[in-house]
């Protein structure tokens, strides 16, 4: 299952291994596992996530002015259904500042 299709629905995740599991049989660190895997892709889930959105893109020859917003793109994120389940599960999942504004973070995404 694509990451586009897991996005919009709030019951499953799909690891990187193909298993299919079940949110709210998932532990609480795989749970946050995933939150900081959407969050890092997030700039690329978004470019994929529309016709539209790729069409403008390739008008623009391949910059997306959007991107250069990182709230509006992780505003999409977070309203997405299965980021809204995995934060009702896990309120204490990372979020963008955790990963993106700590010392340990390599580089930002956006």
């Amino acid at each position: 299952m694509d990451t586009l299709d897991l996005l919009g629905q709030d019951r499953v995740w799909e690891d990187s291994q193909g298993r299919v599991r079940l949110l709210r049989a998932m532990t609480p660190r795989q749970r946050r596992a995933v939150v900081r895997h959407l969050i890092e892709h997030a700039t690329e889930l978004y470019r994929r996530s529309s016709a539209e959105r790729r069409e403008q893109i390739r008008r623009s020859g391949g910059r997306d002015s959007v991107l250069d917003h990182p709230a509006i793109v992780l505003g999409w994120l977070e309203a997405q259904p299965l980021l809204r389940e995995l934060r009702r599960l896990q309120p204490d999942a990372p979020r963008f500042a955790d990963i993106f504004l700590a010392h340990e973070a390599p580089e930002r995404p956006f």
